[in-house]
């Protein structure tokens, strides 16, 4: 690389750290910044355009994004909504492609094909702007791992339907058979290598407990599940995401030691932080070079269009889901719909079309205006919608709970850590008892303030005792598994035992339902009991 390549890359290096800075001081979205800052420094030239190629975001930058997202959902809960995941990432996302095709065929006069090559590449939805405001605003657990999971499993989806339109249209051919076919072999493929892949590196990090070495082992993982994917045309998102579910739900936590994965998980972390900001940033710059002004129209019927698709899976199939896995409030539907924004994916897709294409440029075209349209107006009105629907209303108590239960965990943490360091033999005595009775003090007055706040909210109580009960049950699990690994008990007695903690586990949810069901039904009392007050 010469020289002033590298200049380039410091200076972009220092731009989105300016701007995350920035951003921490105005109400503004850090995404939405850096796109904008890229406008802006595309239109003055202030710096030699970068290209931004879709085997860069597909093969490099996106398998980062995908595997950080993976291997931070758990998938006890990831499992527990899995048939409302796929209802809306599979026949959802058809049936939303279907009517933002049909809009955008008689709203601009697209030929059919084209229109259906852009209705899919638009289904890719890309939240990772609403999932920063989510994290930053404590919203609702089970509406960011739907939002968080739908997302990675629609954008796998999108591009196996994207890449099958895309070869018809190219070949000229069409087969219903063949495309149902091609669309069923690459994602269980996908599927099935990241599997592997995802086994084969947890095994490894349970052979070697070191965090550099746990590092490297990821990233092995990611890159060559998406070269191998390539290789065998199978679909590297899909791929990449088994693998990241089961490094993340296997292989951290039977394999790494607490320190080992706290550090994983933050590399993960600031890489993707530094893959999203370069991202954001090359397509504001690239933005400004892509002449979108003679497709306002246009730009702003597909705009319309995956609005109203969205709108339709949403406000239509939701129903169906919630008699299947559990109510979806109607705030959560509502952003659902305004938080599915459009971004990386897309644009990776938009630059892999061949540009001898019938039609390329306008595509070019209204997708860039698509994604600039939904990145400032979708994503400079989520956090007052979020607001707004009362998402961030949660109860001070709970809040002043989570707070002194995060202090207990890290001082206990320490606690441990101070004992290893003591029966290693480095630390002094004194050190070592001056230290353990501050620790200790600290945990005493943290346990008493805990056991304060649940004797007055009694709920506190019960969450806390059903997600303990549910690791303790996880971990009585795993350690079956070792007995049955080591030949310790017979597989009649796994089985027997493996179907005794499933009911135990069964009657955990069942009763956790039971309660919030209560917990609603007096809600519905007292707002009643209020409503009839004041109409007296």
């Amino acid at each position: 690389m010469e020289f002033p390549d590298l200049q380039i890359y410091i200076l972009i290096l220092i731009i989105f750290s300016s701007v995350a800075v920035l951003v921490s001081y105005i109400r503004l979205p850090y995404t939405i910044a850096l796109v904008l800052v890229g406008l802006v420094i595309g239109y003055f030239k202030l710096l030699p355009v970068l290209e931004l190629t879709s085997g860069l975001i597909m093969t490099v930058l996106l398998p980062v994004l995908i595997f950080d997202a993976a291997i931070n959902i758990p998938l006890r809960d990831f499992l527990r909504n899995i048939r409302t995941i796929l209802i809306l990432a599979i026949p959802g996302l058809l049936v939303g492609m279907g009517i933002c095709t049909i809009i955008i065929h008689l709203g601009s006069g697209v030929q059919w094909g084209y229109a259906l090559l852009l209705g899919a590449l638009l289904s890719a939805t890309d939240p990772v702007s609403v999932l920063a405001v989510f994290q930053r605003l404590g919203v609702d657990k089970r509406l960011t791992i739907t939002m968080k999971s739908e997302s990675l499993v629609d954008d796998g989806v999108a591009i196996v339907v994207f890449q099958i339109v895309l070869g018809i249209l190219l070949v000229g051919e069409f087969s219903l058979t063949n495309a149902i076919g091609s669309f069923f072999m690459v994602t269980f493929g996908g599927l099935a290598l990241g599997l592997v892949f995802g086994l084969i590196g947890s095994v490894i990090l349970q052979r070697i407990d070191n965090h550099l070495i746990g590092v490297t082992v990821t990233t092995i993982v990611v890159y060559s599940t998406t070269l191998v994917a390539e290789l065998l045309h199978q679909s590297g998102i899909i791929a990449v995401l088994a693998a990241g579910l089961v490094v993340g739900n296997y292989g951290f936590r039977r394999a790494l030691s607490p320190i080992s994965r706290i550090t994983i998980v933050s590399f993960w972390e600031f890489a993707t932080f530094i893959v999203n900001s370069i991202i954001f940033l090359l397509i504001g710059m690239q933005m400004s070079n892509v002449n979108i002004t003679h497709y306002i129209f246009p730009i702003v019927i597909v705009f319309g269009a995956i609005l109203v698709s969205r709108s339709t899976i949403i406000y239509c199939i939701t129903p169906i889901c919630s008699l299947i896995d559990g109510k979806i409030p109607f705030r959560n539907r509502h952003v659902m719909v305004w938080g599915a924004m459009r971004g990386t994916v897309v644009l990776a897709l938009v630059l892999s079309i061949p540009q001898g294409m019938p039609q390329y440029h306008f595509i070019l075209a209204t997708t860039f205006g698509v994604v600039l349209l939904s990145l400032l107006v979708q994503g400079l009105t989520i956090n007052p919608l979020v607001h707004f629907l009362g998402f961030t209303r949660l109860p001070e108590q709970k809040g002043r709970y989570q707070r002194l239960m995060g202090r207990l965990i890290t001082s206990q943490e320490a606690l441990r850590e101070l004992e290893r360091s003591w029966k290693g033999g480095g630390l002094l005595r004194s050190n070592y008892i001056l230290l353990r009775r501050e620790y200790r003090k600290g945990i005493n007055e943290l346990e008493k303030e805990l056991d304060k706040l649940q004797d007055e909210y009694p709920d506190l109580k019960g969450e806390e005792l059903t997600a303990t009960r549910r690791l303790l049950i996880q971990k009585e699990r795993e350690a079956l598994q070792e007995a049955l690994r080591q030949g310790r008990i017979s597989y009649q007695d796994f089985d027997h035992l493996n179907k005794m903690l499933g009911k135990r586990l069964e009657e955990i949810e069942v009763c956790t339902l039971e309660e919030e069901e209560e917990v609603k039904g007096r809600k519905k009392r007292r707002d009643w009991r209020r409503f009839q007050f004041w109409r007296r």
